[in-house]
């Protein structure tokens, strides 16, 4: 019976991380109590405004209609990232569309489908504003997140021209935000545990899980030197955390990504030990061992090899041949599935199982995002102590797997 709702969840992920929606407009518009002139010098790249955003700290003319723009954003080498971009289709006053050429910080490729345009019109002695960006997508995770940013955009947009001023980030950004998203989750999820009291309370510990898994990554981010890292729930579908600037090194991303369950497996050897050395009893016993599965279950998850999941990344830096990918991948797979017969799981639920994970491996595999030059390689040593983390990791969640099903069903 799990495998009609693993599949459901398997081709949820698929939609939002890897299905190829190909190429798709969002539009916005918004109407400022300002005048159009002054409205363009701050929209127009080489308007006398052109630097109101934070995300924009300089603006080069490089040609009639092509520059350079200094970003607010850090690259991997600490210094600011730079675009380039032509203009087309200007409408001194009114209108223009952007192409961007060129990026210290991404390939080409990154935007060779992106295109961003701006019109204004009068209306009186206010403005209509429409901002259209275009791109190829694969999986509506980017689009859902641009989208969001264009809304913002919008609004920052009114706020400044209105104003001479805006506010920075937005309510997502705050930490009760993150709070209700993480509420927002657990309600979401109370259905698939039953709506009981019990069913809500084992949904509020997957939750937490989460967040714990998360916090390992933020902090695997600030470790590498990152100045600022954060957390994002994403009700359904877990969270996401994020650095302040891209990868620098193979062994930074591997590290990152294996810090997720690595930060939990203290906490579940935090709970077997509770066990073994608190005297606990009735409902306390059943606590600690339903937080220790869940949270083994879930960690487990994330190890397998797949692209998008933390086990497929830490793979796909130590092993930078497709041949060696492929093989460690089955190699893990296989040991997995061992891992399940031996806990009692019958043979064609795990084929199943196995078949299905390597599939959304080869679908989610194409979807990358490629930076300007090439990341610094991995040691021999930093293979060797990222895949004896691997290892270990994957075997304090096993371990605590199978003890705590097994305290639970015979006690």
């Amino acid at each position: 019976m799990f495998i009609i709702p693993l599949l459901f969840i398997l081709l949820v992920m698929w939609v939002v991380m890897a299905a190829p929606i190909g190429i798709r407009t969002i539009r916005r518009n918004v109407i400022v109590a300002a005048d159009i002139d002054h409205v363009w010098s701050a929209l127009y790249l080489f308007g006398a405004h052109a630097t109101w955003h934070h995300s924009t700290v300089a603006v080069e003319r490089c040609g009639n209609q092509q520059g350079a723009i200094t970003t607010g954003h850090t690259g991997r080498d600490g210094h600011p990232i730079v675009r380039r971009f032509e203009l087309s289709n200007v409408a001194n006053g009114s209108a223009y569309d952007l192409r961007y050429t060129d990026d210290t910080s991404l390939a080409d490729s990154f935007w060779r489908h992106h295109h961003q345009s701006v019109k204004l019109s009068p209306l009186g002695d206010r403005t209509r504003v429409t901002l259209i960006e275009a791109d190829r997508y694969r999986g509506v995770a980017f689009l859902v997140y641009r989208f969001f940013a264009m809304r913002r955009m919008a609004r920052q947009i009114k706020q400044w021209t209105e104003t001479g001023t805006y506010k920075r980030g937005g309510w997502f950004d705050r930490i009760e935000a993150q709070f209700a998203m993480a509420f927002l989750s657990t309600l979401l999820m109370w259905p698939l545990f039953g709506l009981t009291l019990n069913g809500f309370l084992l949904s509020a510990v997957l939750t937490s899980v989460v967040a714990l898994h998360e916090l390992g990554h933020v902090t695997a981010f600030r470790l590498s030197g990152h100045k600022t890292a954060r957390m994002v729930f994403l009700p359904l579908l877990g969270g996401i955390a994020m650095g302040g600037r891209p990868y620098n090194s193979h062994f930074e991303i591997a590290f990152a990504a294996l810090m997720g369950a690595g930060f939990s497996a203290f906490l579940v050897a935090g709970l077997w030990l509770t066990y073994l050395l608190v005297p606990l009893e009735g409902a306390a016993v059943r606590a600690v061992l339903i937080c220790a599965l869940i949270c083994s279950i879930f960690n487990l998850g994330n190890i397998l090899p797949v692209w998008k999941f933390d086990g497929g990344q830490v793979l796909r830096q130590v092993f930078r041949t497709k041949s060696q990918l492929y093989a460690a991948s089955v190699l893990l797979l296989a040991g997995i599935g061992v891992y399940c017969l031996q806990l009692g799981i019958p043979v064609e639920s795990v084929v199943v199982g196995l078949l299905i994970v390597a599939g959304l491996t080869l679908v989610t595999g194409t979807n990358t995002v490629t930076p300007r030059s090439s990341l610094v390689p991995m040691t021999g040593f930093e293979r060797g102590l990222t895949l004896s983390g691997l290892i270990a990791v994957m075997s304090v969640h096993a371990i605590i797997l199978q003890w705590s099903v097994s305290a639970i069903l015979f006690g």
